[in-house]
């Protein structure tokens, strides 16, 4: 080895080491002098709540980047739209805003770095640093990689949000790793997209013309008392659960595990397409075939189980123009072209 290289490769040690000595000795100052080390976004409750308030950001995006933290959307009592962080420690998350769209995540500091060896195999696009894609890295100063405080608790972190009636929001998007999310009540017409990994997703009460997006690689989803113009469904292992459903658009599909569906209207009146390859087939208490489908209705209906029992209870009311949920046209002929990309129906014929 060249003696510069040598010389390099010293200097460079010496740098982590005076670097890492200083970061502690800042976050032992930090402490004696009660000085934040961190970015003060949040204010402190008594109860040990972090609060940050965004009624007047003009956010249109809020998402959520976490692992194993339950998340709580609700509306807000009043005109103000903010947010409570329970059992997080300091520097153990970030709340950042770019372009109207408001990110929170508890990765930060080695936890990123881990992501960004672990995607290393999937990903090849973006910049690189020694072989490395660092585009999902975010460095934002050493001390982040000494926590400055611990969590409170042992609880698992929790995140409650209220959101106006009178907020910009359009989308709500959420990338959970374990944990998971309820979003209760809603009545904002946004838009959701919602994706899981060993995460429970439920949706109670919600009401948007607008479209929910759900991918669930491990765990179960439940929408209770929702009202939907277009909903999309996929799902690894797990269960899926919904009652009082009402949608002019729901397209599911289950690679291993079982669907117990009650509609608000009568699923005869549906264009759907019904099938339980690995179980059974109900469909208003009767069973059926691995397959039941029909060709014309109000909306589209499609809900498929490749391992696992399909049950299909009806409600009262027509599905008609009545139903208070439309959808574009369009939007039915992609379901179903996709369907027909999917899956092989000769052997049905």
């Amino acid at each position: 080895m060249r003696k510069t290289s040598i010389v390099l490769l010293i200097l460079s040690a010496i740098l982590l080491i005076a670097g890492s000595i200083l970061c502690l000795y800042a976050s032992h100052l930090s402490k004696s002098t009660n000085t934040p080390l961190f970015d003060s976004t949040t204010q402190v409750r008594e109860d040990g709540a972090r609060v940050y308030d965004f009624t007047d950001q003009n956010i249109s995006c809020l998402k959520f980047d976490v692992e194993k933290v339950d998340v709580q959307i609700q509306p807000s009592s009043d005109e103000n739209s903010y947010m409570e962080l329970f059992d997080f420690g300091t520097g153990t998350y970030d709340i950042s805003r770019s372009n109207n769209w408001l990110t929170i995540t508890n990765e930060s500091g080695l936890s990123s770095l881990y992501q960004v060896l672990e995607d290393q195999g999937n990903n090849e696009d973006g910049s690189s640093f020694f072989g490395l894609h660092l585009d999902n890295f975010r460095f934002r100063g050493l001390r982040y990689f000494f926590r400055f405080s611990p969590a409170p608790s042992n609880a698992r972190p929790r995140i409650n949000v209220y959101v106006s009636a009178q907020s910009s929001l359009k989308i709500i998007s959420a990338d959970l790793e374990g944990g998971s999310i309820t979003v209760n009540q809603m009545k904002l017409p946004c838009d959701y997209d919602i994706a899981g990994t060993q995460a429970n997703i439920t949706f109670t009460g919600v009401n948007t013309n607008s479209k929910v997006e759900i991918e669930d690689a491990q765990g179960n989803v439940t929408l209770d008392n929702s009202t939907i113009s277009a909903c999309y469904l996929e799902m690894g292992t797990g269960n899926f659960a919904a009652d009082d459903l009402c949608a002019a658009l729901f397209a599911g599909h289950l690679k291993q595990g079982d669907a117990r569906v009650t509609l608000r209207a009568r699923i005869s009146d549906y264009r759907r397409f019904l099938r339980a390859t690995g179980g059974t087939l109900s469909v208003d208490g009767n069973d059926k075939s691995k397959r039941n489908q029909q060709d014309t209705g109000f909306g589209y209906f499609q809900l498929i189980s490749d391992k696992g029992n399909v049950s299909i209870t009806s409600g009262q009311v027509a599905a008609d123009e009545n139903l208070g949920v439309s959808v574009d046209a369009s939007q039915i002929e992609q379901a179903v072209s996709s369907l027909n990309d999917s899956l092989d129906l000769s052997e049905y014929e």
